[in-house]
């Protein structure tokens, strides 16, 4: 199935937004976001058994204060919203 997840972004993150996905199963890679209103999104290019992501604010690997909680095993569409914390990785809370 292809899959799209957009995430409402922490106002203190004003680095590039990028996300680390892979499919479940699968070899992961960084990508960019695509800005969508108040949200930045990514759609999987093909059909995933499940898509697993991780926010981040800005480009490679900065500490946990800029990556959200692993996300696993999305099989549809959802929105979230990122919680930063300045101890530990952002929070995701699933839009409904």
């Amino acid at each position: 199935m292809i899959v799209t997840v957009r995430a409402k972004w922490p106002a203190t993150w004003t680095a590039t937004p990028t996300a680390w996905v892979w499919p479940t199963g699968g070899e992961g890679s960084e990508v960019k976001l695509v800005a969508d209103g108040e949200f930045y999104k990514y759609t999987t290019p093909e059909a995933v058994p499940g898509l697993n992501i991780i926010f981040k604010n800005g480009e490679g690997w900065n500490g946990d204060s800029n990556q959200s909680v692993n996300i696993e095993k999305v099989i549809v569409d959802t929105d979230y919203e990122l919680t930063a914390s300045k101890s530990g990785k952002a929070t995701v809370t699933e839009i409904k």
